[in-house]
C-alpha cells in the first residue's frame, strides 16, 4: 500500500485504523463479558431468547449510540487528526457499528463452541478488509474509498457471521 498511498494519504489511512482498533477495545471487552453470560447457561439451548435480546436491544442501541457519538465527535476528530474531512471518520464508525453487531454472533459461537467456524469467519473478515483495502488503493481511488472498501469487508464479515449463525438459531 506505502508504493500506490501519498505519505500523507497513508498517515491518514494507518490514522483512522488505528482510531478503528482503539474503540475495538471496548467492543472485545463487552464481548468477552456476553460470552460469559451465554456461558452461564450451560448447554441450554433454550436461552437463546437472551441472545434475542442481547442482539435487539445491546447491540443495536449502544451500536447506534456509539455511531452517533462518533458522528458528532467527527468535526472535532478531523480537526485532530489533520483529516480531509470529517466523511472518514463516519465511514469508520460504520464500520464499528457493524463491528458490535458481530459480536453478538462471535459470542454466540462461542457459546455452542463452534471454534472452527469462529475461525472461519475471523480469517475471511480479516482477508476481505485488507483485500477490499488494497484494491480500492491499488485501483487508485483514493483513501476514502479505502476506508469504504475496508467497512464494506466488515458489512459482509457481520454478515457471513449472520448466516453461520442463523443455522444454529432462528434469530
Amino acid at each position: 500500500m506505502i508504493r500506490y498511498l501519498t505519505s500523507s494519504d497513508f498517515g491518514v489511512f494507518q490514522s483512522l485504523m488505528s482510531m478503528f482498533n482503539i474503540f475495538s477495545v471496548v467492543s472485545a471487552g463487552i464481548g468477552m463479558y456476553l460470552t460469559q453470560q451465554f456461558s452461564k447457561s450451560g448447554d441450554d439451548y433454550t436461552q437463546l431468547s437472551v441472545l434475542k435480546y442481547v442482539r435487539s436491544k445491546f447491540a443495536k442501541w449502544w451500536g447506534i449510540s456509539i455511531f452517533i457519538f462518533f458522528v458528532c465527535l467527527s468535526p472535532l476528530l478531523t480537526i485532530y487528526l489533520h483529516l480531509p474531512s470529517f466523511r472518514l471518520v463516519v465511514l469508520v464508525a460504520i464500520s464499528y457499528l457493524f463491528t458490535w453487531y458481530g459480536m453478538v454472533f462471535i459470542c454466540l459461537l462461542k457459546w455452542t463452541q463452534k471454534f472452527e467456524s469462529i475461525s472461519v469467519l475471523l480469517i475471511i473478515w480479516a482477508v476481505s478488509r485488507v483485500s477490499f483495502g488494497a484494491i480500492a488503493i491499488w485501483l487508485d481511488f483514493g483513501v476514502a474509498w479505502a476506508i469504504t472498501a475496508v467497512s464494506l469487508g466488515s458489512i459482509l464479515s457481520v454478515f457471513l457471521e449472520y448466516l453461520y449463525t442463523r443455522k444454529i438459531a432462528a434469530i
